[in-house]
């Protein structure tokens, strides 16, 4: 559905006509649009989806949605969605990327906790790669050092994963640790990957700081120089 990148009062309306449709696959896609807008019409359809909805994919494509909005509301909704029983946990792990879209600091300690070994390897990874949202916070970056390590290697990934996406380059050391030590092959490949943009990411920022100090020092040369003609000037 490309009505919601139109974001348009008639596009929303058309949306939500579709709320109903017969095909889960096109409720789905509405689910997904309806995630653009931040009409109080488009959090509460988004809301009577989550509840409502016989489809597991289509709840948990609301449950994303809900993040998106940003509405203070959804954190509440979210929170129960997380909890929701559904095949290969698709609405709890869509739950917890809807948290990381919302952006609001209440999440970091659930999302953290979903990511123990007393869940489902699917919510885990979810949860792990949601972290990514959080990267400012100390306990978010623990915890993203300690699943660098876990015991299931989606969760390994996905926790590159998160960091990638965070583009912290603090943890460029620990990434190549993975690359120089890990033992599976795909968390391996991944962790090259990450580091290569990490790489890539430091020497922007050390050319930008760089730039600076050199416009920085130009700045002062020509005080400098103002200054020596002025005293000359007062001679």
């Amino acid at each position: 559905y490309s009505l919601g990148s139109i974001g348009t009062k008639r596009a929303l309306e058309a949306l939500l006509k579709g709320v109903r449709h017969n095909h889960p696959k096109v409720r789905r896609a509405v689910a997904k649009a309806l995630g653009s807008f931040k009409e109080r019409e488009a959090y509460q359809a988004l809301v009577d989806i989550l509840k409502d909805e016989p489809s597991y994919y289509v709840r948990g494509e609301a449950a994303l949605s809900l993040g998106k909005t940003r509405f203070k509301e959804a954190y509440d909704q979210l929170l129960q969605a997380v909890n929701l029983p559904s095949h290969a946990d698709v609405i709890a792990s869509s739950a917890v990327q809807g948290l990381a879209e919302l952006r609001d600091e209440r999440c970091i300690d659930l999302l953290i906790e979903k990511t123990s070994t007393k869940y489902g390897e699917m919510l885990r990874r979810a949860a792990a790669q949601s972290l990514y949202a959080y990267i400012s916070n100390d306990k978010v970056r623990n915890r993203l050092m300690e699943l660098l390590k876990d015991s299931d290697y989606g969760v390994r990934i996905s926790a590159l994963q998160a960091i990638e996406k965070s583009g912290d380059i603090r943890f460029l050391d620990a990434v190549s640790g993975v690359v120089e030590s890990d033992y599976d092959n795909r968390v391996v490949r991944t962790a090259m990957e990450v580091r290569r943009r990490l790489t890539q990411v430091q020497q922007n920022q050390f050319g930008e700081l760089r730039a600076k100090y050199e416009q920085l020092s130009e700045e002062n040369r020509r005080l400098r120089s103002e200054v020596e003609e002025l005293k000359a000037r007062l001679k």
